[in-house]
């Protein structure tokens, strides 16, 4: 199955695109051994920042919670 198969909105598609893609960039970079704690809070922030407008909990409730998810593990890792 491919990505684009899937029956999503096109606003949807680039949402979850956008996540896998930073997910594959996350794990190429711990396989490698180069990521560091700096690199990580990026990844979380830059998903953060790229939706945190149109993640209204009613209309889009996965993102929401992805997106809290998300804020609350590069909470956890400032702290660290």
């Amino acid at each position: 199955m491919k990505i684009d198969d899937v029956n999503l909105s096109a606003e949807q598609l680039q949402f979850w695109k956008y996540i896998l893609s930073v997910s594959e960039s996350m794990t190429k970079d711990a396989e490698s051994g180069s990521i560091k704690r700096a690199d990580l809070m990026q990844y979380l922030e830059s998903i953060e920042e790229t939706f945190k407008k149109s993640a209204d909990p009613v209309e889009q409730f996965q993102r929401f919670v992805l997106l809290e998810f998300s804020r609350a593990v590069r909470c956890s890792v400032e702290k660290i």
